[in-house]
């Protein structure tokens, strides 16, 4: 149901009927022959051509990878919770539940309160830009949450190894070494709802309008195969190896503890995972703002040259959505055009054409 809800707001949001964005190739002056910015006139592709053109699309697909990642530790952790806590800590499993319950709802509150404001203010993701910027903030969420996966595995170590009951006075919990993995899964809970908003966000708003539905069908599928199913299945055969190798089977005490540990370091080991593709996502979102640029470069210096004042204006709104000002002589030629356009409103468009307000600029570019 929530899937299916989920198409459906994707079909259903303002959003989808806005105009495209320079991802759609739909703004850009260039992205359709003759006419400059004329709407396409393809008939609807095919499935397969879309997933080849989902493949292509390098932002949507390491974006689609890193929320199946996100997904892969969550459903992990859920996984393994009860078990790790009464069998390795020995804890009662009412307060196992307890524990889970305020602990995500905690980090979950926390992320969602801090995430989506912090990305806001990076720029948000409506433009290649802001994408790049959004996904900049997210890979920064990440480096915190490999912090706290590796403060998990080590509190899991830890706790095998040690011969006390912990560091900390009795009266206020004793153990350290679960103090110490709640603020793990605490900060990862946390990391994962300030991520997985704007990932999703960026995920949708890169590909085509018209293709949303097909592609978000497409992410959700990864993300129930990679993430979702993977979660429990993984760790699983990961700890059936591990017991089989080393011979825990036949220690059921102290062997058990240990497969359980396993199991849920390597889904803590996601959060490298998702470091590392997040990384990937921005590269791949910083090669595509450096082609948007390009095109948009070339596209004022054509106008210009055309002398067509409305595919002049066109040009410099797609420069402007891709900050071409940042780039090298794209503040010098986006300044060219809006002289350009300046002068053909003052002087009117009767005496316009192979006058002043063209001839200076094309002599230049």
């Amino acid at each position: 149901t929530t899937e299916i809800y989920t198409l459906s707001l994707h079909d259903a949001l303002p959003i989808s009927q806005r105009t495209a964005g320079p991802y759609k190739g739909e703004d850009s002056p260039s992205s359709a022959p003759g006419t400059a910015g004329s709407p396409r006139t393809d008939s609807s592709p095919s499935a397969f051509e879309q997933l080849q053109e989902a493949w292509r699309n390098k932002v949507f697909c390491w974006t689609g990878l890193a929320i199946s990642v996100a997904m892969f530790e969550m459903s992990g952790i859920q996984f393994l919770w009860v078990r790790l806590f009464t069998e390795v800590w020995g804890l009662d499993k009412s307060l196992v539940t307890l524990m889970f319950l305020v602990v995500t709802g905690v980090g979950g509150a926390v992320g969602l309160a801090v995430g989506p404001r912090y990305i806001d203010k990076s720029g948000g993701f409506q433009a290649p830009p802001g994408v790049v910027a959004s996904l900049t903030a997210v890979q920064y969420f990440t480096l915190v949450g490999c912090a706290a996966g590796l403060l998990g595995m080590v509190s899991m170590y830890g706790k095998l190894r040690s011969v006390d009951r912990g560091y900390l006075p009795k009266e206020i919990g004793g153990d350290h070494w679960l103090w110490l993995m709640i603020v793990a899964i605490s900060l990862i809970w946390a990391v994962t709802n300030a991520a997985v908003p704007a990932l999703c966000g960026i995920n949708v708003e890169v590909v085509p309008n018209q293709s949303r539905s097909f592609y978000s069908g497409t992410e959700m599928t990864l993300r129930n195969i990679l993430g979702y199913a993977a979660g429990p299945l993984l760790p699983g055969v990961i700890m059936g190896v591990f017991e089989q190798a080393f011979g825990w089977e036949a220690d059921r005490a102290s062997g058990s503890q240990w497969t359980l540990c396993v199991g849920f370091g390597f889904v803590l080991l996601g959060t490298f995972v998702s470091a590392w593709v997040l990384r990937r996502a921005t590269v791949a979102a910083q090669g595509a703002l450096s082609d948007q640029r390009h095109a948009a470069m070339k596209d004022l210096r054509e106008a210009l040259r055309a002398e067509e004042i409305e595919g002049l204006e066109r040009a410099v709104a797609f420069a402007r959505s891709v900050r071409l000002n940042e780039q090298r002589d794209g503040e010098a030629v986006l300044g060219m055009a809006n002289e350009a356009i300046g002068a053909y409103h003052a002087i009117g468009r009767a005496i316009a054409q192979g006058s002043i307000a063209f001839l200076d600029r094309k002599s230049v570019v």
